[in-house]
């Protein structure tokens, strides 16, 4: 389960974390925003976005609105703003020892609820035209 664990998350930064066009990689509440990137495009240290968020608060975001707490998708008008989200977080980790993938596992059967494996993030990834890394195929 724990390389499932670090696969899944691995497959979830490629797609939610990578860099647009413009070079920037936003979590989603600033990606709606045209508020002042923290890092020039392309210069954010690993783990961390543009806009100053690591990319393990963009992944709790995107888990949050796939379970019905804030929006992700652009357009959808409820999202999480940032100090509220990371103070959950925070909370999470230090009382419950949360991770990402967690909300996706069956507390009964130690199990991912179905659809919710690594393979399924990584075919998703391969499907949309991403290569083993992320990058386009070539």
């Amino acid at each position: 389960m724990e390389a499932s664990l670090l696969k899944r998350r691995q497959a979830r930064e490629r797609k939610f974390c990578a860099p647009n066009r413009a070079g920037n990689s936003l979590c989603s509440w600033h990606d709606t925003r045209r508020e002042r990137r923290i890092h020039p495009p392309r210069m954010a240290p690993n783990g961390v976005l543009n806009c100053g968020c690591t990319t393990e608060e963009a992944l709790f975001e995107e888990s949050l609105a796939r379970n019905g707490v804030g929006s992700y998708h652009p357009g959808d008008s409820v999202r999480m703003d940032p100090l509220l989200r990371n103070a959950l977080l925070k909370l999470l980790q230090s009382r419950y020892g949360y991770r990402d993938g967690d909300f996706e596992i069956d507390p009964r059967t130690g199990r991912w609820v179905d659809g919710e494996s690594h393979e399924k993030w990584e075919r998703e990834l391969l499907s949309a035209g991403h290569g083993p890394k992320g990058g386009p195929r070539k």
